[in-house]
């Protein structure tokens, strides 16, 4: 389990509460090692490093499926939590909703 913004990391810490960055919406699943070799970094920084340089050509497939929102407004590049949130949860519903055809 990792936190797509980590508790640690200078996004969050201090400035959110725990309920906020423990939000289902906030989680992903990955490998261990690539949880620990993230450890504290800002999504803006390990979204380059550790994700698009070594899994370029999955990369984009690889965000859709864990809904996480890679446009430019996303909160993701420019590190900003509650923006992030409320992207990633519109398409958790989006998802939810396709799903149940509700």
């Amino acid at each position: 389990m990792h936190h797509i913004f980590p508790k640690n990391s200078s996004s969050v810490k201090g400035k959110f509460s725990d309920d906020e960055i423990n939000s289902i919406v906030n989680i992903c699943f990955l490998p261990k090692e690539s949880n620990q070799s993230i450890s504290s970094a800002n999504p803006s920084k390990y979204f380059i490093d550790k994700v698009k340089e070594k899994n370029t050509q999955y990369y984009e497939e690889d965000l859709e499926n864990n809904l996480i929102p890679n446009y430019k407004d996303s909160g993701i590049w420019d590190d900003n939590f509650k923006k992030f949130l409320m992207e990633r949860t519109k398409l958790i519903n989006k998802k939810i909703k396709e799903l149940t055809k509700y």
